[in-house]
């Protein structure tokens, strides 16, 4: 598999910006700390599938799924991995994160990346995500705000790392911890914490 990764980067063109990993992968992954026997949930993996493609890599000897809302992200991941990655087996859904279609306590690693403004309630998101994560499991979630921000981002109200960090809480993840780092135009927050 990484084989198939690292000769498929190579053949890549060089990507246009818009095209580019998101700025805050390899500090996601980082603070995932991907072990080969992890079970991996990525929530909302849209168009982009460099996230699962790399989690695939690390975990030989455990588990990778995702939800997405998008019926077409959904079924071309299905098909790229059904391709590519024939005997890795992975569980893609089409859910919502307020609704996840798991049992409790499935995972022991969760992430998001810029998916956060696109959640309707905030409370049960959180709560679902705390469901279905392990006890001792890592939730990683990352989410970008335009500098020039007023308080709305297609629509939706700007959420703070304070406020996020409190929703966690709430939910019953210890200790949220926080970084952010600016990139061009946009100023990107993440969040790690775990379920005790």
């Amino acid at each position: 598999m990484l084989g198939w990764f690292k000769k498929k980067k190579q053949e890549e063109p060089q990507a246009s910006p818009a095209q580019k990993a998101h700025p805050m992968l390899e500090l996601a992954l980082e603070q995932m700390d991907i072990k080969e026997d992890d079970v991996a949930l990525h929530i909302g993996f849209g168009w982009d599938l460099e996230l699962l493609i790399r989690l695939a890599v690390f975990l030989d000897k455990g588990r990778l799924a995702g939800i997405e809302s998008d019926q077409r992200a959904l079924d071309r991941a299905m098909k790229i991995f059904a391709e590519e990655f024939s005997t890795f087996k992975a569980d893609f859904r089409n859910a919502v994160v307020s609704k996840m279609p798991f049992y409790d306590g499935s995972f022991t690693k969760v992430v998001s990346l810029d998916r956060m403004h696109t959640w309707v309630n905030l409370d049960k998101a959180f709560d679902e995500i705390h469901r279905v994560l392990a006890h001792g499991g890592v939730f990683v979630l990352v989410w970008g705000v335009p500098l020039d921000h007023d308080t709305l981002v297609e629509g939706r109200r700007i959420i703070s790392s304070e406020e996020v960090a409190k929703f966690l809480k709430g939910a019953g993840f210890y200790h949220p911890e926080p970084r952010e780092r600016t990139v061009g135009d946009m100023k990107y927050y993440q969040l790690t914490s775990r379920k005790l």
